[in-house]
């Protein structure tokens, strides 16, 4: 069974996503640094509002710095994801945007385009993951084919991946 698909910006970051571990340590600590770092501003904050107006209630003074340094700290965090970085990595006339085909066979999974030809025995496919925007065929935890939902109609998408499920069962 065959399949051509285009890929967009937007796959490479929905793949980066789906591989990313729950266990990504770096991650938590980035998370917990900047945390730590917006409580210390909103304390600082806070003595700096009482010092300059002294009238105001106690939860006045503590809601206004609240308010102002959550609202730089989420938008820090969906500004500079690491999606934003994952999308520049792609080349416009590079070989991950080009039209691929995706062939299925009893042996493996075939993807290929004017750039490249890749072949994986189903045997290296360690599952084959479903997400709410398409499916990825991991053959590693930071590697995976992926096939986009958008990328071919519902009826065509269903019965690609009871193809692939049925080729990987038997492999398996």
């Amino acid at each position: 069974m065959k399949q051509t698909v285009q890929y967009v910006r937007d796959d490479f970051s929905w793949m980066c996503k789906s591989l990313i571990k729950k266990t990504n340590y770096r991650q938590y600590v980035l998370y917990i640094g900047s945390t730590i770092a917006a409580l210390l501003a909103m304390i600082w904050l806070n003595s700096m509002v009482r010092n300059f107006f002294p009238a105001l209630p106690p939860i006045v003074a503590f809601l206004i710095p609240m308010v102002l340094v959550l609202s730089v700290y989420f938008w820090f965090c969906t500004k500079y994801r690491m999606t934003d970085a994952q999308k520049s990595l792609l080349a416009d006339d590079g070989a991950f945007l080009r039209p691929k085909t995706i062939e299925l066979s009893t042996e493996g999974i075939t993807e290929f385009s004017d750039l490249h030809r890749s072949f994986t025995d189903w045997r290296a496919v360690q599952e084959i993951r479903e997400t709410d925007k398409g499916a990825l065929f991991m053959v590693d935890n930071a590697q995976a084919f992926i096939f986009p939902k958008r990328a071919v109609a519902p009826a065509e998408y269903a019965a690609f991946l009871k193809t692939a499920r049925d080729y990987h069962g038997a492999a398996h």
